[in-house]
């Protein structure tokens, strides 16, 4: 049995084909990498780091807390 088990696998492996996305599915969103727009690809994480880091957008900023924050940071983003 071990050995003709091996056999199969490859058999199997060899003739099968395995389903693939199709190639505009490979995109995360369809709106380009998380870094480049944090907030408009759903990267949450992102874009919770580029903002205690400064580094998010004053729009993107204000998108993120509408979406994800509190009211009292929605206030504070459109304030700048």
């Amino acid at each position: 049995m071990s050995f003709y088990l091996p056999m199969y696998m490859a058999l199997a492996q060899s003739t099968c084909s395995w389903a693939r996305f199709p190639k505009d599915w490979e995109s995360d969103s369809g709106i380009g990498e998380p870094e480049e727009r944090p907030v408009q690809a759903g990267a949450v994480m992102t874009a919770i780091v580029y903002r205690a880091e400064g580094k998010l957008a004053n729009s993107d900023e204000v998108e993120f807390m509408r979406r994800w924050g509190t009211a009292q940071g929605l206030d504070e983003a459109m304030a700048r």
